[in-house]
């Protein structure tokens, strides 16, 4: 047994794998022995013939000038069709591979569109839970007509949430983002998710600090960011569990000392129990998950929000005790 690929093993041989495949130079060198044998009895004998027919020099050459003409004919016409037989299976050869790849080519556009409807359904799933819950408050505030105003405020705000995710999975079929790229303001966005993310059932209990730079922003898809930073605080939470602590900062550092343009660093500190070594690059893949219950999908979108904002991810210790996860988006704008 032997690995083929990470976490893929095969029980055949080298031999037993190889059993299938032509072997060109075999192949090639049958071919030559039995083409240099025939030629080799044909001239023999043509040869023979043509000195016990011939009574001169001048019949002789005749004889062989004619033979010679003959042999090349009836080779030129034998090798015509053994290219015309090779090329047409060569051709067919090329139609298989040109349809497998167009099959191979739809199945993946399948397997990523379900993946993306699977990641926005998850999604659709978490600010279904917030609205859920404002509406629970608003049950319990009825005799506060303030507190309605509020709730209703923010239940509108969760409404567009959905409304916008219900559109970027119609938008699958079409293969486009309906998310339009707009000036992010970092301390009014990180406003409105604090007011949501409270409402989810697994905040509830958990203490939630958000920490923003004034007028600072950058442009960017803005439901896109909103619901990546909302299911890193979401995995924070599930992390730290009721009684638990989650810092959100934003801050400004540069790239390099040289760069002229600063980059725009978000971050979600926890003081659970951190990520380990070798969860750190699996983290962030499809459908892996930690838990008993989970989709392993809410971590797909952070990855998604960095990778179109052209920006990079890092998981390390944080200064709570737990995991940070670090988001970098380059380009940052300073005002609108």
């Amino acid at each position: 047994m032997k690995e083929t690929k990470p976490g893929e093993y095969s029980f055949l041989s080298d031999h037993q794998e190889n059993a299938g495949l032509i072997n060109p130079f075999a192949k090639s060198l049958v071919s030559a022995f039995w083409y240099i044998f025939f030629c080799t009895i044909y001239i023999w004998i043509s040869g023979y013939m043509a000195a016990s027919k011939a009574f001169s020099t001048e019949e002789l050459m005749k004889i062989e000038a004619w033979k010679g003409t003959g042999f090349v004919l009836i080779t030129g016409v034998m090798f015509f069709f053994i290219s015309l037989s090779r090329w047409n299976r060569i051709k067919n050869s090329m139609l298989t591979i040109q349809q497998q790849n167009r099959a191979l080519l739809i199945s993946e556009k399948r397997a990523t569109a379900g993946l993306c409807a699977s990641s926005l359904a998850h999604d659709l799933n978490n600010t279904i839970m917030i609205l859920d819950a404002q509406i629970n408050e608003i049950e319990e505030s009825l005799q506060n007509p303030d507190k309605i105003r509020n709730h209703i405020f923010n239940s509108r705000k969760t409404t567009a949430w959905i409304r916008n995710m219900a559109q970027r999975l119609s938008s699958l079929a079409k293969s486009s983002n309906c998310s339009s790229l707009s000036f992010i303001n970092v301390s009014e966005s990180f406003q409105e998710i604090n007011d949501l993310v409270r409402m989810h059932p697994d905040l509830k209990n958990i203490k939630l600090d958000f920490q923003s730079l004034q007028n600072t922003g950058f442009h960017g898809y803005k439901t896109i960011f909103t619901q990546a930073m909302t299911n890193m605080i979401i995995n924070s939470a599930h992390a730290t569990g009721p009684g638990g602590h989650i810092l959100i900062r934003s801050k400004i550092e540069p790239i390099t000392k040289k760069d002229e343009n600063p980059a725009i660093i978000f971050e979600v500190h926890d003081n659970g129990p951190g990520v380990s070594r070798e969860l750190k690059d699996k983290i962030f893949d499809p459908c892996f998950t930690t838990k008993d219950t989970g989709s392993g999908l809410g971590l797909l979108s952070v990855k998604a929000c960095a990778e179109i904002h052209n920006g990079k991810l890092e998981i390390v210790a944080s200064e709570l005790g737990g995991a940070l996860f670090r988001m970098t988006l380059e380009n940052i704008i300073n005002s609108e």
